[in-house]
């Protein structure tokens, strides 16, 4: 009774050694067998009570010894063992004391064996038989476990908030916990929020405080209060850095700032997401929207090694193929062109339809910068065939002209030109680049084959029709070169004012000044 638990074994070790049948013989094996149970010595704690049932099985102290057997099971993980224990109890002495403890811990060894159908059972017995007892409170406590794990979340709740505040102080925060989540179930987000910040209000050094911040943070964030649900994960990474749940904390705060556009601050979190779950699945969606963050940057170069890394670490991941094709994206970028056209022929096929019309746009465009037109035209005509509808199509159809044209097929390369602006109709011209791009190489054809009226009109088309400075100021210009070809030299004049006039910035007002100045009478 002093918790002088080493000192009472041998006292009564020493008795049963003097007398091992004595009168009180029953009572001290099982006081014994108490004792080996609090010194942490379950084996022989075990031996002890299943010596006792097999010498004084009519013991008026067998439903004690049942029952001390099953906590003894229950405490060494011998979960069936222990039901078996409790059920004896029950069934043999169903008006013992003990009776309603052991139905208690009947249903919590069923919630350990996974049998939470068999614990809501027993464990509803004990609530409806006994409903003023002791025990009612702790046994509607785990009732509501078993009905969690059931997916009867409303009848938990019912559970939980009636038995709550007759809980002890651990019990109640666990129960509180458990509240929280089947709130979350039933999508009661508001009420598993309020759940989960008052538990951690009155119990902040609550053992799965970890675990209530991460619910927390979900519940915020299913209802839509994203920048809450940021802090609360925010919170949770900084308090709890060695969490499991750490990881992840900082994972959505990366999406978080990636949603908001703020790539710097992302890229941050997706590296501490990183570092935490690198090797696992997390870890691989950190390390890609890593590279990502620094794409949106523009640092091409930590971009692609971030994509390598990406496709190094984890060859068999889901993002594998994304993420090659992105390093391939990045060394494009960069001008690397003889790199980026080998690696976007060693990718392997990508479940992105418009990833897949990219890579063979580029590939074309990249073979065309090396001068190699037959391998550009062979990309460049597969993904034609082959995603007549990508977003990309328009790029497509138009770098397959700027192919043919270079190859010297003039007529394939203008029909291209015009199946770009046919494409690109249905959306507006005045959105398509693309189509400006191609009516003024449509232009630039014609001038070749010294069609110098049909080109003014196609530049113009440029000029006027489209609202990409770029091409319209290139457009300009080869309009005042057209005139200038035709003989009109004040039409030539105007336009290479114009020029310089609406287009201050474009690389060719040096040349239009030039070109005025010698024009000038």
């Amino acid at each position: 009774e002093l918790k002088q638990y080493e000192a009472a074994v041998k006292s009564l070790e020493a008795s049963l050694a003097a007398q091992p049948k004595w009168r009180q013989a029953d009572e001290t094996l099982l006081a014994l067998g108490q004792a080996y149970r609090h010194a942490n010595d379950l084996g022989k704690a075990k031996a002890t009570i299943e010596r006792f049932l097999t010498e004084y099985p009519n013991s008026r102290l067998a439903d004690r010894a049942h029952y001390r057997l099953g906590e003894c099971a229950a405490l060494a993980g011998q979960f069936d063992l222990a039901a078996t224990e409790f059920r004896r109890l029950i069934a043999d002495w169903p008006n013992s004391p003990l009776a309603p403890h052991a139905m208690h811990e009947l249903g919590c060894a069923e919630l350990n064996r996974k049998n939470p159908a068999a614990a809501e059972t027993v464990l509803g017995t004990l609530i409806d038989r006994l409903p003023q007892h002791v025990l009612v409170p702790r046994a509607r406590y785990a009732r509501a476990m078993a009905r969690h794990q059931l997916s009867r979340f409303g009848p938990a709740i019912e559970d939980l908030q009636a038995a709550m505040a007759k809980l002890e102080s651990k019990d109640r925060s666990d129960a509180r916990f458990l509240l929280g989540l089947c709130q979350v179930e039933m999508k009661q987000f508001a009420a598993a929020a309020a759940t989960f910040s008052s538990l951690l209000q009155d119990d902040p050094a609550y053992s799965g405080a970890d675990k209530a911040r991460y619910q927390w943070a979900w519940a915020m964030k299913l209802q839509g209060q994203q920048a809450e649900a940021a802090k609360q994960f925010e919170h949770l990474a900084a308090t709890h850095p060695t969490s499991p749940l750490a990881g992840e904390a900082w994972y959505n705060l990366g999406e978080f700032a990636y949603a908001n556009k703020d790539y710097a601050a992302a890229a941050k979190s997706y590296y501490a997401a990183l570092q935490k779950e690198d090797g696992t699945p997390l870890g691989e969606k950190a390390g890609h929207k890593l590279g990502w963050c620094y794409y949106h940057q523009q640092n091409y170069a930590n971009a692609q090694k971030t994509f390598a890394y990406q496709r190094q670490r984890y060859p068999g991941g889901p993002l594998a193929g994304d993420g090659q094709f992105m390093e391939a994206e990045c060394l494009f970028k960069q001008g690397s062109y003889a790199e980026a056209l080998k690696a976007y022929e060693g990718l392997p096929a990508l479940e992105n339809k418009e990833f897949q019309a990219l890579a063979l746009l580029h590939a074309g465009q990249a073979a065309a910068q090396r001068k190699q037109w037959e391998k550009g035209l062979k990309h460049l005509a597969r993904a034609v065939d082959q995603f007549p509808d990508s977003a990309a199509a328009p790029e497509l159809l138009c770098e397959l002209g700027w192919v043919y044209q270079n190859l010297g097929r003039l007529n394939e390369a203008v029909d291209y030109y015009q199946r770009t602006i046919e494409k690109t109709d249905k959306v507006g011209r005045a959105n398509s680049e693309p189509a400006a791009r191609a009516q003024f190489l449509i232009g630039e054809v014609q001038f070749q084959n010294k069609e110098h009226a049909e080109a003014v009109k196609s530049f113009f088309k440029v000029a006027y029709g489209y609202s990409y400075p770029t091409w319209q100021a290139n457009a300009t210009y080869e309009a005042a070169r057209c005139f200038e070809v035709l003989g009109k030299k004040t039409q030539a004049a105007k336009m290479y004012q114009e020029l310089v006039d609406k287009y201050p910035q474009s690389d060719k007002v040096p040349l239009a000044r030039q070109r005025l100045g010698e024009l000038k009478p």
